[in-house]
């Protein structure tokens, strides 16, 4: 089942190698490839050296454990058999998609597909699934749930394995994120953000029209760069205050 889960965590992230260490001490490294290795040896110069693979998908859908893994982390497991041009869903696939079966042509997949996403899907298919390389991408299905669908034929097989992964938890936070930043980026107010130390992070377009300093000039800079030298205590005594996580009236 760790294994399961590393898996699920790598093929929805852009990681492509993970060190890991065994109870020995012996780090070893994981890849989105389910191989387990200690880049001290490499494995691609020593044909008889141990590798784990990680489990088809028939294995681990055998398993209670990994099945119950993978239902936790919201990851489904999926099969592309590139000569028929089908696909084979795990259940929790099956439900992540909204599919009506866990057999589906290309064109009955592509019906579950939104249709915003659709010409995207569709080149990934073909110009990456298809032509063994990396088939890596974020779409929303007709409902609009927001999955993540990973995997890649090994060369010259006549299949692909991957993942199917929900991320909707997270694109739901990356576009908080993004109205965020524009409703900072477009305010007429001044808004700065600075560290506990008075170091500016952040620096909207407004502050750079009243204080005459572009966003590149001030962050990384301390904020008592734009105060007089009689406030410069004040904003010390400010910043203190709030490192004890005690209140700081307006002003």
């Amino acid at each position: 089942a760790i294994l399961i889960i590393m898996c699920a965590v790598i093929a929805a992230s852009k990681i492509d190698d993970v060190s890991v260490r065994g109870r020995s001490g012996i780090r070893n490294s994981f890849c989105p490839l389910g191989i387990l290795r200690n880049p001290s040896n490499d494995w691609r110069r020593r044909p008889t050296r141990v590798r784990v693979i990680m489990m088809l998908s028939a294995d681990i859908m055998s398993d209670p454990s990994a099945v119950a893994a993978l239902a936790a982390a919201r990851t489904g497991i999926w099969r592309w058999d590139l000569a028929a041009n089908c696909l084979s869903l795990s259940p929790q696939s099956v439900n992540l998609l909204g599919a009506p079966s866990a057999r589906l042509s290309r064109q009955q997949f592509l019906a579950l597909v939104h249709d915003d996403d659709l010409s995207i899907m569709r080149r990934s298919l073909e110009e990456c699934l298809a032509m063994g390389r990396l088939h890596d991408l974020d779409f929303r299905t007709a409902q609009g749930a927001w999955l993540r669908m990973r995997g890649c034929a090994p060369s010259g097989g006549q299949a692909a394995e991957g993942v199917l992964i929900d991320i909707g938890n997270r694109r739901s936070a990356q576009m908080i994120d993004s109205r965020l930043a524009a409703i900072i980026s477009s305010s007429e107010d001044a808004i700065i953000g600075k560290t506990l130390e008075g170091i500016v992070t952040d620096w909207n377009r407004a502050a750079e029209q009243i204080f005459g300093y572009s966003a590149a000039e001030m962050i990384g800079q301390p904020i008592t760069m734009l105060l007089p030298p009689e406030l410069q205590e004040q904003e010390a005594n400010i910043l203190g205050r709030i490192r004890r996580e005690q209140k700081v009236d307006h002003f």
